[in-house]
Protein backbone atom coordinates (compact mmCIF):
# COMPACT_ATOMS: atom_id res chain seq x y z
CA UNK A 1 0.00 0.00 0.00
CA UNK A 2 1.50 3.35 -1.06
CA UNK A 3 1.39 6.66 0.81
CA UNK A 4 -1.82 7.97 -0.78
CA UNK A 5 -3.99 4.91 0.03
CA UNK A 6 -2.56 4.81 3.57
CA UNK A 7 -3.46 8.47 4.06
CA UNK A 8 -6.97 7.89 2.67
CA UNK A 9 -7.47 4.86 4.93
CA UNK A 10 -6.37 6.86 7.98
CA UNK A 11 -8.77 9.67 7.11
CA UNK A 12 -11.64 7.19 6.67
CA UNK A 13 -10.91 5.49 10.00
CA UNK A 14 -10.65 8.88 11.70
CA UNK A 15 -14.04 9.91 10.33
CA UNK A 16 -15.65 6.72 11.66
CA UNK A 17 -14.09 7.25 15.10
CA UNK A 18 -15.29 10.85 15.29
CA UNK A 19 -18.81 9.95 14.17
CA UNK A 20 -19.11 7.12 16.69
CA UNK A 21 -17.64 9.20 19.51
CA UNK A 22 -19.96 12.12 18.79
CA UNK A 23 -23.00 9.89 19.28
CA UNK A 24 -21.92 7.57 22.09
CA UNK A 25 -19.34 9.42 24.20
CA UNK A 26 -21.93 11.77 25.80
CA UNK A 27 -23.96 8.69 26.75
CA UNK A 28 -21.19 6.36 27.88
CA UNK A 29 -18.46 8.68 29.15
CA UNK A 30 -14.97 7.35 29.84
CA UNK A 31 -14.74 3.85 31.33
CA UNK A 32 -12.71 3.28 34.52
CA UNK A 33 -9.27 1.84 33.80
CA UNK A 34 -7.92 -1.24 35.53
CA UNK A 35 -4.25 -1.79 36.24
CA UNK A 36 -2.09 -4.00 38.42
CA UNK A 37 1.28 -3.19 40.00
CA UNK A 38 3.96 -5.41 41.50
CA UNK A 39 7.39 -4.77 42.99
CA UNK A 40 8.97 -1.46 43.93
CA UNK A 41 11.56 0.96 42.64
CA UNK A 42 11.68 2.76 39.29
CA UNK A 43 8.42 2.21 37.40
CA UNK A 44 8.01 0.17 34.22
CA UNK A 45 4.68 0.70 32.45
CA UNK A 46 3.50 -2.12 30.16
CA UNK A 47 1.14 -1.32 27.29
CA UNK A 48 -0.27 -4.46 25.71
CA UNK A 49 -1.09 -5.37 22.13
CA UNK A 50 -4.25 -5.78 20.11
CA UNK A 51 -6.97 -7.75 21.87
CA UNK A 52 -4.81 -8.62 24.88
CA UNK A 53 -5.07 -7.58 28.52
CA UNK A 54 -2.24 -6.43 30.75
CA UNK A 55 -1.61 -9.98 31.93
CA UNK A 56 -0.15 -10.97 28.55
CA UNK A 57 3.50 -10.33 29.40
CA UNK A 58 6.25 -12.72 30.55
CA UNK A 59 5.91 -13.47 34.27
CA UNK A 60 9.64 -12.77 34.72
CA UNK A 61 8.95 -9.03 34.49
CA UNK A 62 7.66 -9.17 38.05
CA UNK A 63 11.17 -10.10 39.13
CA UNK A 64 13.04 -7.31 37.35
CA UNK A 65 13.52 -5.25 40.52
CA UNK A 66 11.15 -2.48 39.45
CA UNK A 67 7.56 -1.40 40.03
CA UNK A 68 5.85 -3.09 37.10
CA UNK A 69 2.46 -1.67 36.10
CA UNK A 70 0.24 -3.62 33.70
CA UNK A 71 -2.60 -1.70 32.09
CA UNK A 72 -5.80 -3.24 30.75
CA UNK A 73 -6.66 -1.11 27.72
CA UNK A 74 -10.28 -0.20 27.03
CA UNK A 75 -12.34 -3.25 26.22
CA UNK A 76 -9.81 -5.76 27.57
CA UNK A 77 -9.27 -7.53 30.89
CA UNK A 78 -10.98 -5.71 33.74
CA UNK A 79 -11.42 -2.52 31.68
CA UNK A 80 -14.40 -3.99 29.90
CA UNK A 81 -16.91 -1.22 30.49
CA UNK A 82 -18.75 -0.17 27.32
CA UNK A 83 -17.22 2.88 25.66
CA UNK A 84 -17.50 4.95 22.52
CA UNK A 85 -14.89 4.74 19.79
CA UNK A 86 -11.49 6.01 20.89
CA UNK A 87 -8.17 7.13 19.47
CA UNK A 88 -4.56 6.19 20.16
CA UNK A 89 -4.35 9.55 21.94
CA UNK A 90 -7.22 8.49 24.22
CA UNK A 91 -5.35 5.30 25.12
CA UNK A 92 -2.22 7.34 25.84
CA UNK A 93 -4.22 9.61 28.14
CA UNK A 94 -5.64 6.50 29.86
CA UNK A 95 -2.10 5.28 30.51
CA UNK A 96 -1.10 8.64 31.95
CA UNK A 97 -4.19 8.63 34.18
CA UNK A 98 -3.19 5.20 35.54
CA UNK A 99 0.27 6.56 36.36
CA UNK A 100 -1.15 9.57 38.19
CA UNK A 101 -3.60 7.42 40.14
CA UNK A 102 -0.68 5.34 41.35
CA UNK A 103 1.47 8.34 42.15
CA UNK A 104 3.97 7.57 39.40
CA UNK A 105 5.56 10.70 37.97
CA UNK A 106 7.68 9.03 35.30
CA UNK A 107 8.24 5.53 33.96
CA UNK A 108 10.08 3.43 31.45
CA UNK A 109 7.30 2.65 28.98
CA UNK A 110 7.25 -0.68 27.15
CA UNK A 111 4.78 -0.94 24.28
CA UNK A 112 4.14 -4.07 22.23
CA UNK A 113 2.35 -3.96 18.88
CA UNK A 114 -0.70 -1.70 19.37
CA UNK A 115 0.77 -0.80 22.76
CA UNK A 116 3.86 0.47 20.96
CA UNK A 117 1.69 3.02 19.15
CA UNK A 118 0.22 4.09 22.48
CA UNK A 119 3.71 4.33 24.01
CA UNK A 120 4.86 6.67 21.23
CA UNK A 121 1.77 8.85 21.65
CA UNK A 122 2.26 8.93 25.42
CA UNK A 123 5.81 10.22 24.92
CA UNK A 124 4.47 12.92 22.59
CA UNK A 125 1.47 14.02 24.66
CA UNK A 126 3.04 13.64 28.10
CA UNK A 127 6.82 13.85 27.65
CA UNK A 128 7.30 14.48 31.36
CA UNK A 129 5.86 11.03 32.08
CA UNK A 130 8.33 8.99 30.02
CA UNK A 131 12.01 8.52 30.81
CA UNK A 132 12.69 5.77 28.24
CA UNK A 133 10.82 3.79 25.59
CA UNK A 134 11.04 0.17 24.53
CA UNK A 135 9.00 -0.40 21.36
CA UNK A 136 8.35 -4.03 20.42
CA UNK A 137 6.99 -5.24 17.08
CA UNK A 138 5.22 -1.99 16.34
CA UNK A 139 4.78 0.71 13.70
CA UNK A 140 5.07 4.49 13.23
CA UNK A 141 1.96 6.57 12.50
CA UNK A 142 0.35 6.58 9.07
CA UNK A 143 1.38 7.08 6.31
CA UNK A 144 4.81 5.81 7.43
CA UNK A 145 3.41 2.55 8.85
CA UNK A 146 3.50 -0.52 6.65
CA UNK A 147 0.91 -3.17 7.43
CA UNK A 148 -0.66 -5.95 5.42
CA UNK A 149 -4.11 -4.91 6.64
CA UNK A 150 -6.14 -7.94 5.53
CA UNK A 151 -3.49 -10.49 6.50
CA UNK A 152 -2.91 -8.83 9.87
CA UNK A 153 -6.62 -8.58 10.66
CA UNK A 154 -7.23 -12.23 9.80
CA UNK A 155 -4.19 -13.47 11.74
CA UNK A 156 -4.98 -11.56 14.92
CA UNK A 157 -8.71 -12.16 14.55
CA UNK A 158 -8.08 -15.91 14.58
CA UNK A 159 -6.47 -15.50 18.00
CA UNK A 160 -8.73 -12.99 19.72
CA UNK A 161 -11.91 -14.71 18.53
CA UNK A 162 -10.61 -17.89 20.18
CA UNK A 163 -12.28 -20.66 18.16
CA UNK A 164 -11.57 -24.22 19.18
CA UNK A 165 -8.75 -24.99 21.59
CA UNK A 166 -6.61 -26.55 18.87
CA UNK A 167 -7.48 -23.78 16.44
CA UNK A 168 -6.57 -21.12 18.98
CA UNK A 169 -3.15 -22.66 19.64
CA UNK A 170 -2.43 -22.95 15.93
CA UNK A 171 -3.46 -19.35 15.32
CA UNK A 172 -1.30 -18.14 18.19
CA UNK A 173 1.70 -20.13 16.97
CA UNK A 174 1.28 -18.59 13.52
CA UNK A 175 2.11 -15.19 15.03
CA UNK A 176 5.51 -16.44 16.14
CA UNK A 177 8.71 -17.09 14.27
CA UNK A 178 9.64 -20.40 12.65
CA UNK A 179 10.85 -22.00 15.88
CA UNK A 180 8.35 -20.51 18.34
CA UNK A 181 6.49 -23.71 19.17
CA UNK A 182 9.22 -26.31 19.27
CA UNK A 183 12.08 -24.12 20.55
CA UNK A 184 10.13 -22.30 23.26
CA UNK A 185 7.25 -24.63 24.20
CA UNK A 186 7.11 -23.43 27.82
CA UNK A 187 6.89 -19.81 26.69
CA UNK A 188 4.18 -20.62 24.17
CA UNK A 189 2.20 -22.33 26.92
CA UNK A 190 2.64 -19.25 29.08
CA UNK A 191 1.32 -16.80 26.50
CA UNK A 192 -1.49 -19.18 25.52
CA UNK A 193 -2.62 -19.40 29.14
CA UNK A 194 -2.45 -15.62 29.52
CA UNK A 195 -4.40 -15.01 26.32
CA UNK A 196 -7.01 -17.59 27.30
CA UNK A 197 -7.48 -15.87 30.64
CA UNK A 198 -7.84 -12.39 29.14
CA UNK A 199 -11.35 -10.99 29.07
CA UNK A 200 -12.25 -9.27 25.80
CA UNK A 201 -15.45 -7.50 24.80
CA UNK A 202 -16.78 -8.28 21.34
CA UNK A 203 -16.36 -4.70 20.17
CA UNK A 204 -12.81 -4.06 21.42
CA UNK A 205 -10.89 -5.45 18.39
CA UNK A 206 -12.97 -3.33 16.00
CA UNK A 207 -12.46 -0.19 18.10
CA UNK A 208 -8.73 -0.84 18.46
CA UNK A 209 -8.42 -1.42 14.73
CA UNK A 210 -10.12 1.88 13.96
CA UNK A 211 -7.90 3.70 16.47
CA UNK A 212 -4.76 2.24 14.89
CA UNK A 213 -5.99 2.99 11.39
CA UNK A 214 -6.73 6.62 12.24
CA UNK A 215 -3.36 7.28 13.90
CA UNK A 216 -1.38 9.82 11.85
CA UNK A 217 1.60 12.16 11.92
CA UNK A 218 4.96 10.34 11.70
CA UNK A 219 6.91 13.59 11.60
CA UNK A 220 5.86 14.20 15.22
CA UNK A 221 8.15 11.38 16.34
CA UNK A 222 11.14 13.69 15.82
CA UNK A 223 10.10 15.41 19.05
CA UNK A 224 10.78 12.34 21.18
CA UNK A 225 13.88 13.12 23.22
CA UNK A 226 14.19 10.12 25.59
CA UNK A 227 16.27 6.97 24.99
CA UNK A 228 14.39 4.61 22.66
CA UNK A 229 15.07 0.96 21.87
CA UNK A 230 13.15 -0.62 18.99
CA UNK A 231 12.97 -4.43 19.13
CA UNK A 232 11.65 -6.36 16.15
CA UNK A 233 11.55 -9.97 15.07
CA UNK A 234 13.13 -10.56 11.66
CA UNK A 235 10.40 -13.13 10.95
CA UNK A 236 7.40 -11.15 12.22
CA UNK A 237 4.55 -12.39 9.99
CA UNK A 238 2.18 -9.47 10.54
CA UNK A 239 4.28 -6.35 11.23
CA UNK A 240 6.91 -6.01 8.48
CA UNK A 241 10.48 -5.33 9.58
CA UNK A 242 10.51 -2.12 7.52
CA UNK A 243 8.50 -0.48 10.33
CA UNK A 244 11.37 -0.89 12.80
CA UNK A 245 13.78 0.83 10.45
CA UNK A 246 11.31 3.65 9.83
CA UNK A 247 11.00 4.18 13.56
CA UNK A 248 14.78 4.29 13.74
CA UNK A 249 14.84 6.99 11.07
CA UNK A 250 12.04 9.07 12.58
CA UNK A 251 12.97 8.99 16.29
CA UNK A 252 16.22 10.81 17.08
CA UNK A 253 18.95 8.48 18.36
CA UNK A 254 16.63 5.45 18.48
CA UNK A 255 18.46 2.12 18.64
CA UNK A 256 17.01 -0.62 16.42
CA UNK A 257 17.68 -4.25 17.29
CA UNK A 258 16.50 -7.04 15.01
CA UNK A 259 16.27 -10.58 16.38
CA UNK A 260 16.71 -13.38 13.85
CA UNK A 261 14.24 -16.26 13.89
CA UNK A 262 11.77 -14.30 16.03
CA UNK A 263 8.20 -13.39 15.09
CA UNK A 264 5.51 -11.15 16.57
CA UNK A 265 5.55 -12.88 19.98
CA UNK A 266 9.00 -11.44 20.71
CA UNK A 267 8.66 -10.95 24.51
CA UNK A 268 8.05 -14.71 24.78
CA UNK A 269 10.15 -16.00 21.87
CA UNK A 270 13.22 -14.00 22.95
CA UNK A 271 12.34 -13.53 26.61
CA UNK A 272 15.90 -13.34 27.94
CA UNK A 273 16.89 -10.62 25.50
CA UNK A 274 13.62 -8.75 25.98
CA UNK A 275 13.99 -8.76 29.77
CA UNK A 276 17.61 -7.60 29.53
CA UNK A 277 16.60 -4.66 27.33
CA UNK A 278 13.79 -3.66 29.71
CA UNK A 279 16.11 -3.84 32.72
CA UNK A 280 18.72 -1.81 30.87
CA UNK A 281 16.22 0.83 29.79
CA UNK A 282 14.76 1.11 33.30
CA UNK A 283 18.24 1.40 34.74
CA UNK A 284 19.35 4.05 32.25
CA UNK A 285 22.61 2.20 31.81
CA UNK A 286 24.18 0.12 29.12
CA UNK A 287 21.94 -2.64 27.85
CA UNK A 288 22.66 -5.92 29.58
CA UNK A 289 24.11 -8.89 27.75
CA UNK A 290 24.33 -7.30 24.32
CA UNK A 291 24.75 -10.23 21.96
CA UNK A 292 22.66 -9.06 19.04
CA UNK A 293 24.03 -6.24 16.88
CA UNK A 294 22.00 -3.12 16.27
CA UNK A 295 20.82 -2.99 12.67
Amino acid sequence: MTTLPRTALAAWCGALVRANAAVYRPLLGTPPMHSEATGDGRAVLLLNGYGASGRVWPHDLAECGRTVVRVDARGTGESCGRTAAFTIADLADDARAVMLERGIATATVVGWSLGGMVAQELALRHPEAVDALVLVGTVPPSPAMELRVLRTSLAIGNVVLRGSSDGFLRALSDLGGPGATHERPERMREIATAMRGSRLTWWAPAMQGLAAGAWRGPERLRRIAVPVTVLHGADDPIVPLANAHRLGELIPHARVEVLDGVGHLLPFEAADRFLAVVRGAAGHGELEGVDHPAV
